[in-house]
């Protein structure tokens, strides 16, 4: 009766003590988090702005992949894999991410914009939200198994605050992983610090990005054909951005095996294309040409040299993300389609923003949720349909090479499976 009761007792403490953890857990990770997710918006600000009034500044280019390459050979060769090594975490945990990743891959953003490499910052603030996040194992003493509890927290939290989209953060942190983690704790947990570190992240002197839409199509059997189609152009352009940078990465550079050798000659190469065929537009984030995109008709193909740009910069070892490009790249992408398809341009362009994405990272229900914190709830059917689309013309790979044998758990994928066997 003894034992049963001291159990008892134990199991008792055992379950206060872990929610104990967590809370703590949650709030100084979106505290962590949010703040550095702030300050790197703030940093990568600054030095876009130096760059765009020192259009020189990209003759340093070989010399800063020559910079982040040899810090990242000497120091940072195991978290060399980003995202990637995140999501290899979760599914097979095998040690602690080095907290040396976020002041690494901060530094290295910061040096691939300032110069000029086109990249993104979603990876950044992702891989900085989990690095911060993996610390707390060891500093709170979690078990093993809840070891991904904190990692889907440092997800949630970074992608939420460096693009103020809490819902889509969520959603983005389980499908990324093929929602083999998701219970009711790790849901929780994951709505607790995405709204929390955005939360903190706006109360720095930031602001996100607001896009307009005007014009929405109405809903009938026309449109929705042309939306189907849209879909299927945007899902097979995501096809062509991943497969690029398995050309770039496998082919191109695979012989290269020093890491900052391999950034110095991507960085030269860059340039020169830059120098020869006036690629500066493309270079960075590229907000501007997102913006213009909603507003008037682009050039033909802005899309095409975008994606080239980014992939290749990203395969020689700069460091940064895919997302904004890949925002870029739908936007453009949609942008150029209006000649064919009787939507208005903004529209158009918000449909692939979010739906080259939605294809690229196998997150449809993530970019659903995006598309609607960005440009309005109304629009969510429309999204629905060119998100949902997209992924399932997208082939069945992701630009995370990690998160390929996880595909087979999304829901999509099963109801597929599972049309299929009864068919």
């Amino acid at each position: 009766m003894a034992k049963a009761i001291v159990l008892i007792l134990s199991q008792k403490l055992k379950t206060f003590t872990l929610k104990y953890k967590l809370i703590v857990s949650c709030l100084l990770i979106s505290i962590l988090s949010g703040s550095a997710s702030a300050l790197f918006l703030i940093s990568l600000n600054w030095v876009t702005n130096q760059r765009i009034q020192h259009p020189e500044f990209i003759y340093g280019l070989p010399i800063a992949g020559l910079l982040i390459g040899y810090f990242y050979q000497k120091f940072g060769h195991q978290i060399d894999k980003g995202n990637n090594l995140i999501l290899e975490e979760i599914e097979k945990p095998s040690s602690k991410i080095s907290f040396r990743m976020t002041p690494m891959v901060w530094a290295g953003t910061l040096l691939t914009h300032l110069f000029g490499g086109s990249a993104g910052r979603e990876g950044t603030a992702v891989q900085m939200g989990a690095s911060i996040a993996d610390q707390f194992q060891g500093l709170l003493k979690f078990e093993k198994h809840q070891r991904y509890l904190l990692l889907v927290m440092g997800i949630a939290s970074g992608f939420a605050a460096v693009f103020g989209t809490p819902l889509a953060a969520i959603l983005f942190s389980f499908e990324i992983i093929g929602w083999k983690k998701i219970n009711f704790s790790s849901f929780l947990l994951a709505i607790i610090v995405a709204f929390g570190a955005n939360f903190v992240c706006h109360l720095f002197p930031i602001q996100h990005i607001n896009y307009q839409v005007f014009n929405l199509p109405n809903i009938n059997l026309s449109n929705l054909f042309w939306l189907v189609l849209i879909g299927i152009i945007f899902g097979l352009c995501s096809i062509l951005f991943i497969q690029t940078g398995h050309f770039f990465k496998n082919k191109i550079f695979s012989f290269i095996q020093n890491l900052p050798l391999k950034a110095f000659i991507g960085g030269a190469v860059i340039l020169i294309l830059v120098l020869i065929f006036d690629l500066k537009p493309y270079l960075g984030l590229g907000i501007s040409t997102i913006q213009e995109s909603f507003k008037y008709q682009l050039n033909e193909f802005e899309f095409l040299k975008k994606l080239l740009l980014t992939v290749f910069t990203l395969a020689a070892g700069f460091k940064g993300g895919e997302v904004t490009p890949l925002f870029f790249i739908g936007a453009t992408l949609g942008n150029l389609l209006h000649y064919i398809v009787p939507f208005s341009i903004s529209a158009l362009a918000a449909f692939g923003f979010v739906s080259v994405f939605s294809g690229a990272t196998k997150t449809p229900f993530a970019c659903i949720l995006m598309g609607c914190e960005l440009f309005g709830f109304s629009i969510m059917p429309y999204f629905v349909i060119t998100c949902i689309v997209a992924y399932s013309f997208s082939g069945n790979e992701s630009i995370y090479s990690a998160q390929n044998n996880l595909l087979k758990n999304h829901p999509l994928d099963l109801i597929r499976i599972k049309l299929k066997k009864k068919a």
